[in-house]
């Protein structure tokens, strides 16, 4: 072999060998610029794309160039046929050195797709000039059947295909179809619960999920807290376990073949978010308590009707006379021009600026030394006027997602099949259409946020004797319910206020039941339904913050948020353990 020929096998091995081993599923891998091999290659831990949340990809790029690159690494989420639908892009900017190998995680956000119409897809594109290579990674079905992830290592003996056709013969997915999962490498997921939000529920095997790193077994751990179902098997079949508002399923498995029928059963019990978020909210109490806005058709009339007077008989008579009918190249664009300034008035003083919305939200806090996060869950419906610009920084663990609200005049999200919205994410800000100018939209936001706050447990209720809390949220308190170990219920006295002690009588657990019943009614159905899993938690508190403005996300600031609503759930921490 010649000098030469040897020198490009050294460069093609140096170039595979770090890839040797890794279990993504390959997108793409395309060779852009041969003479100084240089190579992007896309890879993602999940097999096809699901109909929102989130998607894990790697960007992986060889510069053979003695200098530096920079790249454009643009997400396309969109329908694979036709031009309407929900889209959404994202635009990031990577730099390579000079002769070097890189890789370039990215948590992708995906459209949501909120009808039945064909599946979606993911268009990735990189770009350094006049360098470019391309791909696609196409999605699953969407359906009213569960959004399912199932792990590699369960794939053994055609189960995922055995479990596939049973969902086809319950009349879920059409035959010869799709797998009724998309398969994905666990232990190539980011410790990030949005890759995982795309899934109502989760299949993994004992062995995957012992060999994930602590901060991986927390992230689905807090996925599950939030309503998601994982299905675990080993060597024990055990009934179900609630955490949160989700289940763990134990079943019993030789490694080997999986009993489908028994599998699909359980499955048909998860809940559905993409079926909550088209049909869920149609009855939202946000959007009842909100009503609707008039509108008065009389005045657009008037307009018209005076604009009609005035153009026709008083110009032709009054101002371009005959003799001068030249003067209707001026007198006809002035009242135009009048009456367009005359609506545009009366649009600014009916509508103004901005916009006007309601809020409301939960959070399942968790503040065990290893873990401490705030998992929030928040509802927002807004009425804008006139909108001056669209975009907002949103924090990095908030998850926006549009929903079909009820019949509105003024919303464009009443109709799954007749909705085109283009979503934009660049640079930690969403733009695009989560806002429009003089309508309506309802969304909910889902966000895993670290914290500190915490209800401290100073001492044990014990031999009748009233628990011992101290509020350590960082936030005064409206209302405190609290049900003991023992399952004796308690609320406070009056508000609490942050730092003070949590002075508490005894209630019977009508009234506790009841303080739960008030909560969930704030919420739509889907979420009023995870909320009713708590209820009856033994070591579970529920209150209502004083002021919830400061908790809840922020999104376009020109919004005034008027009354409202954030409750708060969890379980006193020892205050010894609690402590930093």
């Amino acid at each position: 072999m010649r000098p030469e020929g040897r020198k490009v096998w050294w460069i093609a091995l140096a170039w595979l060998l770090p890839w040797v081993g890794h279990a993504e599923f390959e997108v793409f891998k395309r060779d852009v610029d041969v003479l100084t091999s240089t190579v992007v290659r896309a890879t993602s831990a999940i097999e096809r794309v699901p109909s929102r949340g989130f998607l894990p990809v790697k960007i992986s790029i060889h510069n053979g160039y003695p200098n530096p690159l920079e790249w454009t690494v643009t997400f396309r989420s969109q329908p694979q046929y036709g031009n309407g639908g929900i889209r959404f892009l994202s635009t990031h900017r990577v730099r390579t050195p000079a002769l070097s190998d890189t890789e370039h995680a990215f948590v992708v956000p995906l459209a949501t797709k909120l009808d039945r119409s064909v599946e979606s897809e993911l268009q990735i594109s990189v770009r350094s000039g006049r360098l470019s290579a391309q791909g696609n990674l196409p999605g699953m079905l969407n359906t009213d059947w569960k959004s399912v992830a199932f792990s590699k290592g369960l794939t053994g003996l055609n189960n995922l295909d055995q479990l596939t056709k049973v969902v086809e013969s319950r009349g879920w997915l059409p035959a010869g179809g799709q797998p009724m999962a998309a398969v994905f490498h666990p232990g190539e997921l980011p410790a990030d619960w949005r890759v995982l939000s795309g899934f109502d529920v989760v299949l993994l095997s004992r062995k995957e999920w012992e060999a994930l790193e602590p901060a991986a077994r927390e992230t689905f751990a807090g996925w599950v807290r939030l309503g998601g179902h994982l299905h675990l098997f080993g060597t024990e079949e055990t009934p179900f376990e609630k955490s949160g508002m989700g289940r763990i399923h134990h079943w019993s498995w030789d490694g080997l073949k999986i009993p489908p029928e028994r599998v699909v059963a359980s499955l048909e019990t998860a809940p559905s978010l993409i079926r909550n978020l088209r049909e869920g909210y149609l009855g939202n109490p946000l959007q009842k308590v909100f009503g609707e806005k008039d509108f008065n058709p009389w005045v657009v009339f008037l307009i018209l009707l005076a604009f009609v007077i005035v153009v026709g008989p008083v110009n032709l008579k009054v101002w371009a006379g005959p003799g001068r009918r030249h003067l209707l190249f001026v007198t006809t664009p002035l009242i135009s021009l009048s009456a367009s300034l005359i609506l545009l008035v009366i649009i600014l003083l009916g509508d103004g600026f901005g916009g006007i919305g309601r809020r409301v939200g939960f959070i399942l806090l968790r503040s065990q030394p290893e873990e401490r996060v705030a998992h929030l869950v928040q509802e927002q419906i807004t009425r804008t006027g006139v909108l001056l610009g669209r975009g907002f920084a949103v924090a990095e663990q908030a998850w926006f997602m549009p929903v079909i609200m009820g019949k509105s005049r003024w919303t464009h999200f009443d109709d799954p099949y007749a909705i085109e919205a283009n979503f934009q994410q660049m640079d930690g800000q969403l733009g695009g259409d989560w806002f429009r100018s003089r309508s309506e939209q309802l969304q909910v936001i889902r966000a895993a946020l670290p914290t500190r706050s915490r209800i401290e447990e100073i001492e044990p209720g014990k031999d009748g004797q009233a628990p011992r809390l101290f509020n350590s949220l960082g936030y005064g308190l409206v209302s405190f319910h609290y049900r003991d170990r023992a399952g004796v219920c308690w609320r406070s006295a009056g508000p609490v206020a942050s730092g003070q002690p949590i002075v508490l009588k005894p209630v019977d657990s009508k009234e506790n039941a009841a303080a739960w019943k008030s909560a969930q009614a704030l919420f739509s159905a889907g979420w009023e339904e995870k909320i009713a899993t708590l209820v009856m938690v033994n070591h579970q508190f529920l209150a209502e913050v004083e002021v919830p403005g400061a908790q809840l996300l922020p999104s376009l600031r020109s919004i005034r948020w008027e009354r409202d609503r954030l409750m708060v759930s969890g379980e006193p921490v020892n205050r010894t353990a609690a402590a930093p």
